[in-house]
């Protein structure tokens, strides 16, 4: 694989055990984990991740106070993404597993979710795209129909409103943060998060969520 010849890449994928469709599940994290976009990016920045791995999903995700879509553990020992509804009979759209990618990446150096952290995951979404050489197939981060996994004619995907993403974290927890769902809704999530109440974790050392 492309990603073999750099250290600089996912090295283990790990979905979730006892679900009929965990191959379907397998089948995401190995496309995000081979995805050239992300190889790239993780090159260009000297990245690596321990494993990604599929999230358990407890909670509602914009219902409950603490409910994230992802989490980086010790900044890159594990990335774990929120694959699943919350009824858990189908997995989520692309382009919010995609972004929820993106964000945790941005806490492989910025633990917080301030203004530099932002910058930073919004240029890991542009540079996604930019340093995939399918894009010029019309391929976004965005798009509802990237992942290929036969259980994926039932994936759903939150309201902008409800979308929440974690962060990074050291065993421990941060808020969950509203994700963009496309790029026309980014506004209206960017006041979201400018007003949200944030529910916190206790954490057995620092990092984020």
């Amino acid at each position: 694989r492309e990603a073999a010849s750099t250290p600089y890449h996912f090295h283990a994928v790990r979905a979730l055990p006892g679900f009929r469709d965990q191959a379907s599940a397998r089948d995401i994290l190995d496309q995000l984990a081979t995805d050239p976009g992300f190889i790239a990016v993780m090159r260009k920045h000297k990245w690596a991740v321990g494993a990604l791995t599929e999230m358990y999903p407890d909670g509602k995700v914009g219902v409950d106070p603490v409910c994230v879509l992802g989490v980086n553990i010790n900044k890159g020992q594990e990335i774990s993404l929120r694959l699943r509804t919350d009824d858990l009979r189908g997995f989520r759209k692309a382009g919010v597993v995609r972004q929820t990618l993106c964000h945790e990446l941005a806490h492989m150096v910025h633990s917080e979710h301030d203004a530099n952290f932002y910058a930073l995951m919004r240029q890991i979404e542009r540079e996604v795209v930019a340093l995939d050489w399918r894009q010029g197939t019309g391929r976004r981060l965005g798009g509802e129909a990237y992942f290929t996994a036969a259980a994926l004619p039932r994936a759903q995907e939150s309201s902008p409103s409800s979308v929440s993403i974690g962060g990074p974290r050291k065993l421990g927890g941060e808020p969950p943060e509203a994700a963009p769902a496309s790029q026309g809704a980014r506004g209206s999530l960017d006041k979201l998060l400018e007003g949200a109440s944030l529910g916190q974790p206790p954490a057995a050392s620092d990092g984020c969520c």
